[in-house]
C-alpha cells in the first residue's frame, strides 16, 4: 500500500499542471516581429510579423496576423522551426474569437490559393477570415476549433496575442 501525503499530492498536481502549460514567452523584436523562446532557449521569429503558437514540441507552429484596420485574421501553418510553410487539406478553419462579457464569435478562416507557390484551396498553408468584430479587437484570444497538420489532429488550441501586437 502506498501512502501519499497531502503535500506530496499537491507537488504532483502542480508538476502535472506545469507540464501542460506551454513554455513559450512572447517577446517583441526591434523589427516589430513577434518571436518565441521556449524553455530550452530556442528562438523562432514569425515570418509574417504575427504571433507564433507552438503546436507540440516543435511539431509545427501557427502564426496569426491580425489587421484591425481591415478586420482580418490570417493563419499561416508552419513547420517546427517556423520557417517553412506546411500545406494542409482543409478548405477552412474555424477560429472562436473570445469577447469580454459576450459569447465567443466563430470566424471562418478560408483557405487561400497562392499562384506563386502553387498552393490551392484544399492544399494550402494560409487561411484568412474577415469580420467587423475583428476591427474592434486590439489584443485578443480565442481558439482553433479543429486542424489536422501532417496527420495529427489539433482540437481547441488556445491562442492569445497582446494588445498592440500585430498577430
Amino acid at each position: 500500500m502506498v501512502l501519499v501525503t497531502h503535500r506530496t499530492l499537491r507537488v504532483l498536481l502542480a508538476t502535472a499542471v506545469m507540464a501542460l502549460i506551454p513554455n513559450l514567452l512572447l517577446a517583441q523584436t526591434a523589427a516589430g516581429r513577434t518571436t518565441t523562446r521556449d524553455h530550452k532557449g530556442h528562438h523562432h521569429e514569425a515570418p509574417h510579423g504575427g504571433t507564433l503558437v507552438e503546436v507540440g514540441d516543435h511539431f509545427a507552429f501557427l502564426e496569426f496576423v491580425h489587421d484591425a484596420d481591415a478586420g482580418t485574421l490570417t493563419l499561416y501553418v508552419l513547420d517546427g522551426s517556423a520557417e517553412k510553410a506546411v500545406r494542409v487539406t482543409h478548405t477552412s478553419v474555424t477560429f472562436m474569437l473570445n469577447r469580454q462579457g459576450a459569447p465567443a464569435v466563430p470566424i471562418e478562416l478560408k483557405a487561400r490559393a497562392r499562384a506563386i507557390t502553387g498552393e490551392t484551396v484544399g492544399d494550402t498553408s494560409e487561411f484568412v477570415g474577415s469580420a467587423d468584430v475583428l476591427k474592434a479587437v486590439k489584443g485578443g484570444s480565442g481558439r482553433v476549433v479543429h486542424l489536422t497538420i501532417k496527420g495529427q489532429t489539433i482540437k481547441d488550441l488556445a491562442v492569445t496575442w497582446p494588445v498592440g501586437d500585430r498577430p
